[in-house]
């Protein structure tokens, strides 16, 4: 389906992009991408800076997914904007997931969109149906963008701190999930808890603000649909898709930021040196290359880097890059089903992981640890892990913030136990105090 397009120059364009945000906060479907880069670059890039905007149609499922999702985008041919939820899984692996929830989310929802921003140095490219809109509606739209508020509400200072599981039974999930490990049920799990507070009347788009920060991850995401509201400040890609090659780069291995170089170079020097750290990411890199073989051709999967440290604003994080050729039988849809969930999120063997963590955690991930991203008209996509991320429930103000850390039979409980916090410190830092 051919867009038209036309690009409106702006003079102060973050300014412009915090109205967009704003604007794109009160109106549903509305996605927002972005990335600033890594240090190092990452080879393969961030997120496109793109925002889509009210759905000209979409496509709920929770049953046949991926196969719905193939016919529904080959009848579009346009860029389509979406999620994939953990629960995916329960199609692709026959399990299942009866953990409460307080943000029930299908499998997967995708949806065309009416206005597509992609954004410039100097500006903005607005794209749009033209059986639906045309260039003026274009210019009205931006007008009442310009003309309205952008991010001046202050962020609300009264906030109670935010709840989670108690550090015993944390301790306790580890230690029996060790004694799995030591049976070899499995050989690495990735075990999450679920922080969660009120925030009555919060908005969204201040809090997306406040999570992602100066210099938003790579993968960064903003969704608003339904009731529900997405701040995804995530510093990992799940899968790209760039004509026939994948891309895939698992984050395995995390270490807190010093507070001056020194300190900062401490951290990095004991990562690299974390062996318990370094056989995690190694584990997921073989999980990986298998994932990728199943669509690939044979020899051309290959592991581009191991165990690079990239450098965030809170957190060194250990990142590996596999890369394959899809075979010709195989097309996009194949390789998500082939690669999702991702084992970074998961553990290996990933099925028995899944059931495992089905077992120990206490709620239903849904939206966190799943993906979130665009297909374009050829079907390239780029996906991210969704982490380091909170889901707002608008009407209520319940707010979920979930974070994990890898287990292997090395993993010292109490040390898991401070990562998870590490991961959450940004969230934290919203109430002024750590949960009990």
């Amino acid at each position: 389906m051919i867009r038209e397009s036309k690009f409106f120059a702006v003079d102060d364009l973050p300014a412009f992009r915090e109205k967009l945000l704003h604007w794109g906060s009160l109106r549903q479907p509305f996605l927002w991408l972005e990335g600033s880069p890594s240090e190092p670059d990452n080879p393969h890039g961030p997120f496109p800076n793109w925002a889509a905007a009210e759905a000209v149609d979409s496509l709920l499922s929770d049953s046949g997914s991926l196969q719905k999702l193939r016919l529904w985008h080959a009848s579009k041919r346009d860029f389509v904007f979406g999620f994939l939820s953990y629960e995916l899984k329960d199609e692709l692996e026959d399990l299942r997931s009866e953990n409460p929830t307080d943000f029930p989310v299908p499998h997967l929802f995708f949806f065309q969109a009416r206005w597509i921003f992609q954004f410039q140095a100097d500006g903005f490219r607005l794209s749009w149906l033209p059986e639906i809109d045309n260039s003026d509606q274009a210019d009205r739209l931006f007008v009442e963008i310009v003309q309205g508020p952008g991010a001046t509400e202050a962020f609300p200072t009264t906030l109670e701190p935010p709840s989670s599981m108690s550090r015993e039974h944390y301790l306790e999930q580890v230690e029996a999930l060790r004694l799995n490990l030591r049976r070899g049920d499995i050989y690495e799990i990735n075990y999450c808890q679920n922080f969660r507070a009120m925030a009555p009347g919060l908005r969204p788009d201040l809090l997306y603000k406040r999570l992602v920060g100066r210099k938003p991850p790579p993968f960064s995401a903003f969704f608003r649909w339904n009731d529900l509201a997405l701040a995804c400040a995530s510093p990992e890609r799940f899968l790209k898709k760039d004509s026939r090659r994948l891309v895939s780069q698992p984050i395995k291995g995390t270490a807190a930021r010093g507070k001056d170089s020194a300190a900062d170079q401490q951290a990095r020097t004991a990562l690299l040196a974390d062996l318990k750290e370094l056989a995690e990411n190694v584990m997921i890199v073989d999980l990986v290359r298998n994932d990728l073989a199943k669509v690939c051709l044979g020899g051309s999967v290959r592991v581009d880097e191991l165990c690079e440290i990239y450098r965030f604003q809170d957190v060194f994080q250990l990142i590996s890059t596999v890369s394959g050729i899809m075979a010709p039988e195989a097309d996009a849809f194949d390789a998500l089903a082939a690669a999702f969930p991702m084992g970074s999120m998961t553990g290996a063997p990933k099925r028995r992981a899944c059931q495992l963590i089905e077992q120990r955690e206490l709620f239903r991930r849904g939206l966190y640890s799943g993906s979130i991203g665009y297909i374009s008209p050829e079907a390239d996509f780029d996906f991210n892990v969704v982490i380091r991320s909170a889901l707002l429930h608008l009407p209520s103000g319940r707010l979920s913030y979930p974070a994990g850390s890898a287990i292997t039979y090395a993993s010292r409980p109490e040390g898991e136990w401070q990562e998870c916090r590490v991961k959450a410190g940004r969230f934290f830092d919203l109430f002024n105090k750590l949960p009990e």
